[in-house]
């Protein structure tokens, strides 16, 4: 698309938002409410939307008084809509792109912002916190997510409040607390694939100072996916999680919370249906076309794979009020120990030779910050703090290969004993009412990583064809690397009425570098990223606040960006290139969405976000490898492709009615709907990585039983059975094209009990 048309959709999209912010139907705006009196008379409270209280700044703001383009599910629409994991939340918020790798872990994009290392030393883009506790390693988040008060999801490079890796934004869960009151509920849940889930919470005042919250997610299906010869499912969920959360208020002026998780993963794993090469007439190149029949019920097979996760983490959080001037001290911090043990398949699809791989890694993590801030209702605004990351681990993997009497030997063996990542920042954040409307906010940060990785390669005859499992090859992968950043925020918000925000700001961010695992590129270290983000944006309250309308036009200027090389495109043995800092891209876009009380059909929402990631400059080398183990060099320059995981466009729609029904019981239908055009999985945009357009709906009926004692809900998740990609590659480990793909069409019915003092 050239740049005038571009422009062109800009203005009208941006035309429209502003329209319908600064303008409202006269006939609309004054009509008077359902049930509403003859004048002289008092007319019944009007229905409007609820405010939603938010902590995206570190403070408590409202979502539409804070400055941040942000996707905000509360407590009540998780539970609707069925988000239990960040699979789920993308199915429901398609501005955030989802993907799995050959791993458990996830990857996530916004505003085409993503990483695709999985490695140790690989960082996200688009961290995931849980009650403000981050972690490198993704796949221990996955199932741990429940009994949540909201979600938010922040757009764009949060640098100076979130830090590090923050540079495409940031996904916040947030567990409910304990509370002063005597009350719960319990969930079950049965569907097809033989879903049996469970959730529930007990919320119990010890006395006037002490509270404690008890709480569990019990997640189980059988696989979407079914490999015959393997006679297994794939893409189950088996996952067990209970949390203890006590509260405490010792004196006035203190509050500290606490809480410790337990969280327990088995099953198959994901899986990945493979297809062997296709090459070319010349048998110089492999085809990079589809495979036809691509499909989670093609009869070729899935790659069978299985994992194991076991996780603890303790988390607290402290605050001080009451200190001169209003300021208060919050002390936020966390210790996670994971245990990740994988298995996966590996035969080779051209020759048939059997291969595997069985790894384990023990990450363990520790988050640590110390915050103080000003009070909230004063002319200059401010808050400052330190942050300190440690995530330290041990690897243990190894690819074996067949040998004599297909037996499998150890020919690849990459013992890890040391991996340490460590973090240090210091950062502040302030705002100054110039007026009363005009608010100017300023930050900076200054962070320092630190990468170190100790350990040893051996190589063995059996890596070779031969039949011993003595090391032969020693390959040291030891490896360091340090880096600093100073990123900072510059913003604008008037604040003409009470129901209006504008805003203007500037925020940089950065994503640590890091050195390769293995291969030629072994400990070779690469850059960091860093990301300029320009920002236009509008929240508006419309109609005594029945109709809400948010917008946001941005251009981000990417530099350092950190692609994974693992194809070579004119070679017909793919070798691994490792990552490299290749180029710059730019993402440009519109976002906009409205949700409005419209009588007598109910509440609507929809949201419509266009997006434009490019490469203008790429510039990179891969090595390419012939049959007799020689290499060449030879120049990748991939400017002008799209990124990855970038729709140009992302829609969301939802349309919700309400019925009341006698003795105070209600119920409650919703359908809703996202749609993504095309995307690619791989930096080379070849047509075999490629998901085109596609759409994933639902629908649910919620009845809930009078004074709210319990609930029944009947669901169906992705109505049009659509199948689409959540993962592409073409792999020379197997000499094959890998894929895996979105949940199918599942439905269910979920019954819910609540209970009181």
């Amino acid at each position: 698309m050239s740049r005038e048309s571009d422009l062109g959709i800009y203005t009208a999209l941006v035309a429209v938002l502003v329209g319908m912010a600064a303008t409202a139907s006269p006939a609309w705006a004054q009509a008077p409410a359902p049930g509403a009196t003859q004048a002289g008379q008092a007319a019944p409270a009007v229905e409007e939307l609820q405010e939603v209280i938010v902590t995206a700044e570190k403070r408590e703001t409202t979502a539409s008084k804070t400055p941040i383009a942000m996707d905000v599910f509360t407590s009540q629409q998780i539970q609707e809509q069925g988000i239990h994991d960040i699979g789920s939340l993308s199915q429901v918020d398609p501005a955030l792109q989802f993907g799995n790798g050959v791993t458990a872990n996830a990857f996530l994009t916004l505003r085409g912002v993503s990483s695709r290392d999985a490695s140790e030393i690989g960082d996200p883009a688009v961290p995931v916190g849980i009650d403000g506790f981050f972690m490198d390693r993704l796949y221990n988040l996955n199932q741990s997510i429940y009994d949540l008060d909201r979600v938010e999801v922040l757009r764009g490079p949060q640098g100076t409040l979130y830090g590090r890796n923050a540079i495409g934004g940031v996904v916040n869960f947030y567990t409910k607390k304990p509370t002063k009151d005597y009350e719960g509920y319990a969930s079950v849940d049965f569907g097809n694939y033989d879903t049996v889930n469970t959730e529930g919470a007990v919320n119990a005042p010890v006395s006037d100072k002490v509270q404690i919250r008890a709480s569990w997610g019990t997640y189980s299906h059988s696989g979407y996916f079914y490999q015959p010869l393997a006679n297994a499912h794939y893409g189950d969920d088996d996952s067990k999680s209970a949390r203890l959360s006590v509260a405490f208020q010792p004196v006035d002026g203190f509050t500290g919370l606490i809480y410790g998780q337990y969280l327990s993963v088995g099953g198959n794993g994901p899986g990945f249906q493979l297809y062997p090469f296709v090459f070319n007439a010349a048998g110089t190149d492999i085809s990079h076309t589809t495979p036809a029949g691509i499909g989670p019920k093609s009869s070729y097979g899935l790659e069978p794979f299985s994992l194991n996760i076991r996780d603890f983490r303790l988390h607290w959080e402290f605050n001080v009020t009451k200190l001169p001037w209003d300021m208060a001290l919050t002390y936020l911090g966390g210790y996670d120990d994971t245990v990740y043990t994988e298995f996966e398949d590996l035969d080779n699809l051209s020759s048939g030779a059997r291969a595997n791989f069985g790894g384990k890694n023990s990450p363990k993590t520790q988050n640590h910050e110390l915050r103080l801030a000003s009070a909230a209702d004063q002319r200059l605004t401010w808050q400052g703090g330190l942050f300190y990351f440690r995530e330290t681990n041990a690897i243990d993997g190894a690819y074996s290969l067949g040998g004599a009497n297909g037996t499998l030997l150890p020919g690849f063996v990459f013992p890890y004993p040391s991996v340490t990542s460590d973090s240090y920042a210091v950062y502040g954040q302030a705002g100054f009412k110039i007026i009363p409307e005009l608010n100017l906010s300023l930050g900076a940060r200054e962070t320092h990583d630190d990468k170190s990785r100790e350990g040893t390669a051996y190589l063995t005859s059996a890596f070779f064809g031969g039949t011993t499992t003595t090391p032969i090859v020693h390959i040291p992968e030891d490896g360091s690397a340090k880096w600093s950043k100073f990123t900072w925020h510059a913003g604008l918000e008037w604040t003409p009425t009470e129901d209006m925000l504008a805003y203007g700001k500037v925020d940089t961010g950065y994503k640590a570098g890091g050195f390769n695992s293995t291969g030629t590129q072994a400990s070779i270290p690469y850059g960091p990223e860093t990301a300029t983000n320009y920002e236009l944006g509008i929240k508006q309250a419309l109609f005594d606040n029945r109709m809400r309308v948010s917008g946001a036009v941005f251009y981000d200027d990417y530099k350092g960006y950190q692609a994974s090389l693992g194809t070579c495109p004119t070679c017909t043995n793919t070798g691994v290139a490792g990552i490299q800092n290749a180029g710059n891209a730019v993402m440009k876009g519109v976002e906009g969405d409205i949700t409005a009380l419209v009588n007598p059909i109910g509440k609507f929402n929809f949201s419509a976000d266009y997006l434009s990631a490019v490469f203008k400059k790429f510039d990179a080398t891969l090595q390419e490898y012939a049959a007799n183990g020689s290499s060449t060099v030879v120049p990748a320059n991939l400017a002008g492709n799209t990124l990855i995981q970038s729709p140009r466009w992302s829609l969301g729609a939802g349309l919700e009615h309400n019925w009341n029904l006698p003795n105070d019981a209600g119920l409650m239908a919703r359908v809703q709907t996202s749609f993504r055009t095309a995307q690619y999985f791989s930096n080379y945009d070849f047509a075999d990585s490629r998901q085109g357009n596609y759409t994933v709906s639902d629908a649910m009926l919620v009845y809930t039983a009078p004074n709210d004692r319990y609930e029944v809900q009947g669901y169906v998740h992705n109505l049009e059975n659509s199948t689409y990609i959540t993962f592409a590659g073409e792999t020379g480990t197997v000499h094959g094209y890998e894929y895996s793909f979105g949940a199918p069409r599942t439905f269910g019915v979920k019954a819910t009990v609540k209970f009181k003092d």
